[in-house]
């Protein structure tokens, strides 16, 4: 593995335009450095393999071809992610960066079908892949604690002199790349009036009152429900990203084009897991206020949801099914509860979360761990398979990506993985994107659909919208 250190490196969104002209370029970045989260961004550029899953239909494009089989998509990113980390491992090194190569990209809200039986009720209406992964063997990383940045490259696919040729090569290209790049400013949005709902402000309103019901006869305790908006656009996701990174900051904000044509644009403040070493951590949120127009108004929102039993209840419960979930696959007695209730406040809204973290078993990996607890269960509710049965139900269209999971899978076996919240689609010429909330025995129908708007001004604003 070759490491460099990149002196006057430029921005990670002016290296993603550096990027622009190869293919598949990413960003993860911390637009927002809030509370402990966001030490670190990483770009890169050009995979050498890219897996997209959907049901049990594999995809594998590499080296300009695309090969397509059937099997467990589990065991084919285990078997993937294995082979790479037993090649271009880090060797007992120590090294600057969590993430030096791996694999990087999203785990759709709708690979619950390959975990549960939950139905199939809701339109496919997006077209999708279930898992779509992209296989980097160099990628630039922003230490934003130590202001410095490093390009590291292992020469994956090929081993020996060979990859060590071809990990040289790589390094120099991307240090040339970010030598050469050149600030973007955010373009202006321009304003439309076409936007479009899954549901119209009565229709969600009724759909709470109907979550009520069930939750009112003992059949669960709570349910996220969301709407999607969506809008014609001509511009390109990266574009939409440059400025929803400026009007809605996030520490787990991410960029990826996939090869079917999607880019998955986010700007997501929640952490859904991260493991180091064998330390596992996950950061459910639950609880929202908008930020108020003044100082003293803010405080009072921020007071408000630190004090307010229903959002510390809703709280609790997803710490809970976290703690249960991270349990199937943690060593005995590991499981605990860092953090709870925390108040972090981003540039629209102030959130509760908590933090849960827990010590992977001896003989579990990442797939042990996803498998135990995808989705996350803030986005969904308690008990968790109920309220993905009534998300079925009760919602539509497909989620896809939307409060699945955007991060990376690194071959130093680190894993961070957001929740695909505040996440924008850009697909065939429309931009869609989706904001819910959770519902319990005491929600007002009305406020609910509320506080999807106020969830959604963030993306709106990036897309020229007023909600």
């Amino acid at each position: 593995m070759i490491i460099e250190k990149v002196m006057n490196a430029p921005s990670p969104r002016t290296a993603l335009a550096a990027f622009a002209d190869g293919t598949g370029p990413f960003l993860l970045e911390s637009a927002e450095r809030n509370g402990g989260f966001g030490r670190f961004s990483f770009a890169g550029v050009d995979p050498f393999l890219t897996l997209a899953t959907r049901g049990r239909g594999i995809e594998v494009h590499q080296a300009g071809e695309k090969r397509v089989h059937e099997g467990d998509p589990w065991e084919e990113i285990r078997r993937r992610l294995s082979r790479f980390q037993g090649q271009a491992g880090t060797d007992g090194r120590d090294i600057p960066t969590p993430f030096p190569a791996g694999a990087v990209g999203f785990f759709s809200y709708d690979l619950c079908r390959q975990l549960e039986r939950i139905g199939e009720r809701a339109r496919d209406d997006l077209d999708l892949p279930d898992v779509c992964l992209s296989f980097h063997d160099a990628v630039v990383t922003w230490d934003h604690e130590s202001g410095e940045t490093w390009v590291a490259s292992t020469g994956f696919p090929l081993d020996g002199p060979a990859g060590r040729r071809r990990a040289m090569k790589r390094a120099r290209d991307l240090a040339r790349r970010l030598e050469s790049a050149r600030q973007e400013e955010p373009s202006i949005p321009g304003l439309s009036n076409s936007l479009l709902s899954t549901f119209s402000r009565q229709e969600y309103v009724e759909a709470v009152a109907r979550a009520k019901d069930l939750i009112a006869a003992g059949d669960m305790f709570q349910v996220n429900l969301s709407q999607r908006f969506s809008m014609p656009t001509t511009e390109s996701g990266r574009a939409i990203y440059n400025r929803l990174a400026v009007t809605n900051p996030a520490a787990f904000a991410a960029y990826f084009p996939t090869p079917c044509g999607a880019e998955v644009v986010s700007a997501s403040p929640e952490r859904f897991l991260r493991i180091s070493g064998s330390r596992m951590e996950t950061s459910p949120i639950k609880g929202t206020r908008p930020r108020g127009a003044t100082p003293a108004e803010d405080r009072h929102l921020a007071e408000e949801l630190k004090g307010s039993e229903k959002d510390r209840a809703e709280l609790t419960m997803i710490v809970d099914l976290m703690r249960n979930d991270l349990g199937r696959v943690a060593r005995f007695g590991s499981v605990r509860v860092a953090e709870f209730p925390a108040l972090t406040s981003h540039a629209t809204v102030h959130h509760l979360h908590g933090t849960v973290v827990a010590r992977l078993a001896e003989g579990k990996d990442v797939v042990d761990v996803l498998r135990a607890s995808f989705p996350g269960g803030s986005i969904t509710g308690a008990p968790k398979v109920r309220a993905m049965e009534v998300i079925e139900d009760v919602e539509p269209v497909r989620r896809g990506v939307y409060t699945g999971s955007i991060g990376y899978l690194s071959c130093s076996g680190e894993v961070d993985l957001n929740i695909a919240i505040r996440t924008i689609l850009v697909k065939n010429g429309q931009a869609s994107f989706s904001v819910g909330g959770g519902i319990v025995a005491d929600s007002d129908p009305e406020k609910e659909y509320e506080e999807t708007l106020h969830k959604g001004r963030g993306i709106g604003a990036a897309l020229g919208l007023q909600l």
